[in-house]
């Protein structure tokens, strides 16, 4: 796969999948709560289980494709789009997507915006380096990926201007590809694609990618008695 003028290949892919509860020593499972999935239409759907795929390819010179797939308990739906990229940024009608920024503005204290539209904005500041669980291999000895943290917050563009709570999300800093989305709330172009306003409730991890955007993975064993979470940040 050739390298492009930007930080990521010039063909790659991600997946997230949503994050199973965890065993406890006495082998009971945490309960899961759903998913709520609002749709551009207005109808909602509460599903249990959900996983999302990024990917991109440069069909010609500074031209790509990119292609989204959303599938949740029994329904998966995907689409292509054509992108445009520029200064490290993803364009789709010349809307940013969460799923690749510029790494060179990873630069702790820097306010990236990170997705706006007509009615809804995502902008951060870039906090640290941190280490995140991800779903590779299992779970229970998880791999964690090195990334920059981008503590931000969606807010309505409309005279409402209300702010929907704080989020973080995390970015490998080599090519600026997303490693984990926001716990609670997602919302990005893509999505709009495929006719859905946001996915809340829920926690999604790295679950596969494609081995040319080499990630720096680490294998992270933990005890029962440590939190999950905890030893990571």
């Amino acid at each position: 796969m050739g390298a492009t003028s930007n930080s990521f290949p010039s063909t790659f892919y991600i997946t997230f999948q949503r994050d199973e509860p965890q065993v406890a020593p006495d082998g009971s499972k945490q309960q899961q709560s759903p998913l709520y999935v609002q749709f551009l239409n207005g109808t909602t759907c509460y599903p249990q289980t959900a996983s999302f795929t990024f990917s991109m390819e440069e069909t010609t010179k500074d031209k790509y494709t990119v292609k989204f797939m959303f599938a949740f308990d029994d329904f998966q739906d995907q689409v292509s789009l054509p992108a445009t990229v520029s200064n490290g940024r993803v364009y789709i009608d010349s809307i940013t997507t969460i799923f690749v920024v510029n790494p060179d503005s990873l630069i702790d204290g820097n306010t990236i915006q990170l997705f706006q539209t007509e009615t809804l904005s995502l902008s951060g500041t870039v906090i640290s380096k941190s280490r995140i669980p991800t779903l590779i291999p299992n779970l229970t000895v998880d791999d964690v990926a090195f990334s920059k943290l981008v503590k931000g917050y969606y807010q309505q563009t409309d005279s409402s201007g209300s702010i929907m709570g704080t989020h973080e999300l995390f970015f490998d800093p080599k090519t600026g590809v997303l490693l984990r989305p926001a716990a609670g709330y997602i919302s990005d172009v893509t999505l709009n694609k495929l006719g859905i306003t946001s996915v809340s409730d829920g926690v999604f991890l790295l679950s596969d990618y494609s081995e040319n955007l080499n990630f720096t993975i680490e294998t992270y064993h933990y005890s029962s008695s440590s939190s999950f979470l905890g030893g990571y940040f």
